[in-house]
């Protein structure tokens, strides 16, 4: 009776919510966001387009969609409702859309960029976990001979004797049995910390890390979204300060020391936008581009077709770089299937004698 009691009285809630978050898989997103934008576009309102949703959806996207709607009913905007549910880089165009008056345009830019994200997200893992799942099954064979066959070798001939390959044999499935779990943190608390860089360290310092390979495709990839929001703002006619400034306000620490420093070239005196957006967010490239686009007209069309261009060019080069992920993986795993069977074989052939 006391553990029931002591049930009752957990808040359930908070865990609800979280499950009911990964039940509204990329999948579900993507579809939300692609309606969301379609019926935005066709002129009706937010809080009605949300409505529809809700009438013609079941399950989490139905779920999903009363929770945004009770956001708006308080009073709240719609990038507020949506910021539980979605990414803080989706929240962040369409807040930006929203607060400007240009909602119907970044909601669709939001609603492709997620397309192209979820597919490039798919191309990179279907080109990296086959690979992983042969490194992580060779390490288990390694632990699981090590406890079998090279057991029963060293009880027909001591370890200090064996040649070199299968020593390291032994000790590698030694010390994968013992330190599996320290493996597993390690990659945990690496993935962590790498997140956390990404998203939170800035100055000078960083952009010595934005020139280092893989960690380059999120600078990118950021600066490809910034163009083509500032580019959309820009062309509904909302001047550039107040862009970067709304832009602020769901923008990572990264993103965020940016901006500031572009609105600091801002009230410098900074007269060719290519200057004022230069602070190593965007490529070289495309900033010479910008700087001669900028003295003519058409700065906000090249800012979009750019931010495009960019994202196009980030999604190939991440699939590029799933693919060399996914050989780096085979190769370790046929390494490792080399030392066990040269391993077996040398250890199993000194037995002989």
């Amino acid at each position: 009776m006391e553990a029931q009691a002591l049930l009752k009285k957990i808040n359930w809630q908070p865990l609800a919510s979280k499950v009911q978050h990964l039940q509204f898989t990329r999948k579900y997103q993507q579809a939300f966001l692609e309606d969301l934008a379609s019926l935005i576009e066709d002129g009706v309102p937010a809080s009605q387009a949300i409505d529809v949703i809700i009438s013609v959806s079941a399950g989490i996207t139905k779920k999903v969609a009363e929770s945004i709607s009770v956001s708006i009913a308080k009073g709240q905007s719609l990038a507020d409702g949506m910021q539980f549910w979605f990414s803080r880089a989706v929240v962040e165009m369409i807040r930006v859309g929203e607060t400007n008056g240009a909602l119907p345009q970044t909601l669709r830019a939001a609603a492709t960029t997620y397309t192209q994200y979820v597919s490039t997200l798919n191309a990179f893992l279907t080109s990296v976990l086959y690979p992983l799942s042969v490194v992580i099954l060779a390490l288990a064979v390694t632990a699981f001979i090590k406890n079998s066959v090279l057991q029963s070798f060293i009880e027909i001939k001591p370890l200090s004797s064996w040649p070199a390959v299968g020593k390291n044999l032994y000790q590698m499935g030694a010390f994968i049995q013992a330190a599996w779990w320290l493996i597993l943190l390690t990659v945990i608390f690496l993935i962590v910390i790498i997140n956390n860089v990404l998203k939170n360290v800035t100055g000078h310092m960083r952009q010595w890390i934005d020139d280092l390979p893989l960690i380059s495709l999120y600078r990118a990839a950021v600066a490809a979204r910034f163009m083509e929001t500032l580019g959309l703002l820009v062309a509904n006619g909302v001047v550039v300060r107040q862009a970067l400034s709304t832009m602020q306000y769901d923008a990572t620490p990264y993103l965020s020391w940016h901006l500031l420093q572009m609105e600091y070239h801002l009230s410098g005196g900074q007269e060719n936008m290519g200057d004022v957006l230069d602070t190593n967010l965007i490529s070289w490239g495309d900033l010479m581009r910008l700087r001669v686009v900028a003295k003519g007209k058409g700065f906000d069309q090249a800012l979009i077709s750019l931010g495009r261009q960019a994202r196009e060019r980030t999604a190939k080069k991440i699939d590029r770089a799933g693919k060399i992920i996914g050989a780096l993986f085979l190769l370790i795993g046929a390494g490792i299937a080399m030392t066990i069977v040269f391993g077996i074989y040398n250890v199993g052939s000194t037995l002989t004698y």
